[in-house]
């Protein structure tokens, strides 16, 4: 939790420092039908419930939290995952570069944490994780509308686990948004594959 606590009083240094002059806040919450992390069931295949806050800057800079029901063999579990960073944009060329603690809370020989960078180059999404405890993760992603709604695909790699794409559409339904996605693993590392039908409803 160093390297997150050192991000976090950075954050506060600037803002306090007036480079920062308005700050926004905003939150989420959704259910869904299994939550499913890069391909692989967070919570063996049972609904899960999830949410979490942001606090941004005008200048770029955010830090945030969430959380989630999540179940691993016969044990349940807490997820609750910290992040901070700073987003922009260079012309066409949208950028967000952070840091990420994940933790379970009562059983931290699984917490792990990550630095990331994404990129949007002209709506093509292009996303880095390097893991400190496991394997780094890279992912291609495309979004589009189609309909009332739009289509989501993304292809990842994640070191010495596996591969996965997703095939995604979001419709709005009033204040919410209901998301029906195929997801598809293929282990690298002898766990067994996976594949689901996920819907989620979210705000």
């Amino acid at each position: 939790m160093n390297k997150l606590k050192t991000l976090v009083v950075s954050l506060v240094l600037i803002a306090s420092s007036g480079i920062a002059h308005a700050v926004s806040v905003s939150g989420n919450m959704a259910i869904t039908s299994d939550y499913i992390w890069r391909g692989m069931t967070q919570n063996g295949g049972e609904v899960s419930v999830s949410g979490g806050f942001d606090l941004e800057t005008d200048a770029g800079f955010y830090i945030g939290t969430w959380g989630g029901s999540a179940k691993f063999g016969n044990g349940e579990s807490l997820e609750l995952d910290y992040y901070g960073g700073y987003s922009g944009s260079i012309g066409d060329i949208g950028y967000d570069i952070g840091f990420i603690e994940v933790t379970y809370p009562g059983v931290s020989a699984s917490d792990f944490s990550e630095t990331y960078l994404g990129l949007d180059v002209m709506g093509v999404g292009l996303f880095y994780a390097a893991g400190d405890e496991f394997g780094d993760y890279a992912e291609i992603s495309y979004g589009f509308d189609a309909g009332p709604g739009s289509i989501g695909l993304s292809y990842g790699d994640y070191e010495d686990s596996g591969t996965n794409y997703v095939i995604g559409y979001d419709i709005p339904v009033g204040d919410f948004t209901l998301s029906l996605a195929y997801t598809d693993y293929e282990s690298d590392s002898g766990t067994a594959d996976e594949d689901a039908f996920v819907v989620t409803l979210g705000m």
